[in-house]
């Protein structure tokens, strides 16, 4: 299935995924003790990395295969100062799977301008993570063995219900390219598949407009 989007423009990439993946909110804001506090435990780099900035700023500031290593193995440190973060301020408090899935959707656009880099990367070794496919791979790629099978991620579908329609249209391009460059689930495939043949006719234009304009 030909793609629609030019991943090998990355500038004209990034352009349509500002535009719906908005980078006007950030993880955390803290004080560097608070950030500190925060990282007793668990890693303070990414907790700096993303302190007071938004996703945007982390893309421009960093190399890309650098971001992506860094979300890949220390994701879940970000959640801790995003958690205090809600706390000194007041907001309602959410379950720990809330406040973890919004750290998610708040990378997406991030993760996505990763994945695309790593469609670019002629080194060898290649450098990509592909961390995205942590967390929209509704499953691990190797789902079965020894009679066991895998379960759909639990925090996937409440995930999912965060995403408009014209977000999900834009992941389920990049999960059609996706398996060229790494290990997808079956159940994978097939769900960005049915995303990206059952998104209304008018959304779809609108994206192809918007790549056109971009390129």
């Amino acid at each position: 299935m030909k793609n629609i989007a030019p991943f090998n423009q990355i500038s004209s990439i990034e352009k349509v995924i500002k535009k719906y993946f908005p980078s006007n909110e950030k993880l955390h804001s803290l004080t560097e003790d608070e950030v500190a506090m925060c990282g007793a435990a668990h890693d303070v780099d990414i907790m700096y990395m993303f302190n007071d900035r938004t996703w945007l700023d982390v893309w421009n500031d960093s190399d890309a295969f650098w971001i992506d290593h860094m979300i890949r193995m220390f994701f879940y440190s970000l959640t801790i100062p995003a958690e205090y973060y809600r706390e000194i301020n007041n907001y309602p408090k959410i379950c720990s799977e809330e406040n973890e899935n919004n750290v998610r959707f708040l990378l997406t656009g991030l993760l996505y301008m990763c994945t695309v880099a790593g469609f670019n990367d002629k080194s060898s070794p290649p450098r990509a993570s592909y961390s995205i496919l942590n967390h929209l791979d509704p499953k691990k790629p190797y789902e079965t063995y020894d009679g066991y099978i895998d379960p759909i991620k639990d925090f996937f579908p409440s995930l999912i219900e965060k995403y408009t329609s014209e977000q999900l249209f834009l992941l389920s391009i990049l999960f059609m390219e996706l398996p060229k460059h790494a290990d997808i689930s079956e159940l994978g495939k097939k769900y960005w598949t049915w995303i990206y043949e059952n998104t209304d006719d008018d959304i779809r234009e609108k994206i192809m407009k918007e790549f056109e304009e971009k390129s």
